[in-house]
């Protein structure tokens, strides 16, 4: 593997994802302490990777293995409804299969830059909250104020130059493709009740050509 372009930009490398793999290094806890007075407050980790890789575990027990406060910020949470209300009678699942989630053109990167910026001036920001299930963003926001350690969740934050520059810690979950598709299937099959073919066709379709487009080029090339 070739050097990535990123000087700070760690690699963890899950043997099987969910599970927290040992050379994460993060059960003895993750201690910033030592070295606060010589880090900016807040400290903005960002943890990407490929859909399904184990990012949420990761961010989750990282959070846990923190000696200070932090927050978490996920990339979903900022995906742009794709259309209204579907019409009445209408399969909303099925329909929305036929939207490419696993796109960066998905997101709402201008409110995403400026909710990050606001944290990073310290200055309490509102952060809505997207339904994965109902595909559209909810009546429900979140206030959020800065902690010293805010760690950034995703699968396109370091494609996206205005966020990944806002990272003080870039951390990549490279998890083999086929331990993502294994993840996906579980995931979706028993999260969101979808079937086989379903769940086959949609990562065919968009969410292994967007890896390699938007994620793997970026990282690797």
């Amino acid at each position: 593997m070739d050097s990535p372009p990123y000087p700070n930009l760690k690699f963890y490398s899950p043997m099987i994802s969910p599970n927290m793999p040992i050379e994460l290094g993060l059960n003895s806890g993750f201690s910033l302490s030592e070295v606060e007075h010589n880090i900016k407050n807040p400290f903005i980790i960002g943890i990407c990777g490929g859909s399904c890789a184990g990012k949420s575990t990761i961010t989750e027990r990282l959070k846990q293995s923190l000696d200070m406060a932090a927050i978490v910020i996920n990339e979903f949470d900022f995906y742009i409804p794709y259309r209204p209300e579907p019409p009445r009678g209408e399969s909303e699942v099925d329909d929305n299969l036929t939207y490419n989630y696993d796109d960066p053109r998905a997101i709402d990167w201008e409110l995403f830059d400026t909710t990050l910026r606001e944290l990073n001036l310290r200055r309490p920001t509102v952060i809505p909250t997207y339904s994965i299930k109902k595909h559209k963003r909810t009546s429900k926001t979140t206030r959020t104020f800065p902690t010293p350690v805010i760690i950034v969740e995703g699968m396109f934050i370091l494609h996206r130059p205005e966020i990944r520059n806002q990272l003080d810690m870039k951390i990549f979950v490279d998890c083999p493709d086929d331990v993502r598709l294994g993840n996906r299937v579980k995931k979706f099959y028993y999260k969101y009740k979808q079937n086989l073919e379903q769940i086959s066709n949609y990562y065919l379709k968009y969410t292994k050509p967007s890896y390699e487009s938007y994620i793997e080029t970026v990282l690797f090339t």
